[in-house]
């Protein structure tokens, strides 16, 4: 099997941002239901302070997450790990749903030459441009968790 992740060194670099797309298993729509999409903001908020995470943008869509957020203190691989395990673990609880996630994640790294803000601004435009919204302000499951 390739090795899509990079080593674990680069998850864990002070102020670098990490864009990362979590999708559902089989690109189903678990998170189609309002109440799951709530539950799962919530999980990554708590996941991301217990990590000290800093997460610029985030949209929850009914069939995968796109963030972007710091290594925080124990790595990005953790955060996502912390965040997987725990809405797993609630969806069990709340619905009876075991498989929620695909294996893994999507990443990319952000390069120094490339714009936060824009890239921001593209999880933001997600929702709208699958016609969930029609701006991004009307999206309740987007939005940013920075300590600024």
């Amino acid at each position: 099997r390739k090795r899509i992740r990079l080593p674990l060194s680069d998850y864990r670099i002070p102020g670098a941002w990490y864009f990362l797309t979590v999708c559902c298993k089989d690109k189903k729509p678990h998170l189609a239901r309002q109440e799951v999409r709530t539950l799962i903001v919530d999980i990554m908020r708590q996941a991301a302070q217990n990590h000290h995470v800093e997460i610029a943008a985030y949209t929850v869509l009914p069939d995968h997450l796109h963030l972007i957020c710091s290594a925080g203190q124990n790595g990005v691989v953790a955060f996502v790990r912390r965040l997987k395990g725990q809405a797993v673990a609630e969806m069990r609880r709340h619905y009876g749903k075991a498989a929620l996630w695909q294996q893994s994640f999507f990443d990319h790294k952000l390069r120094s030459e490339e714009s936060l803000q824009e890239k921001c601004v593209y999880i933001w435009q997600n929702p709208v441009r699958r016609g969930l919204a029609r701006t991004p302000q009307d999206y309740p499951w987007s939005g940013s968790l920075l300590t600024v």
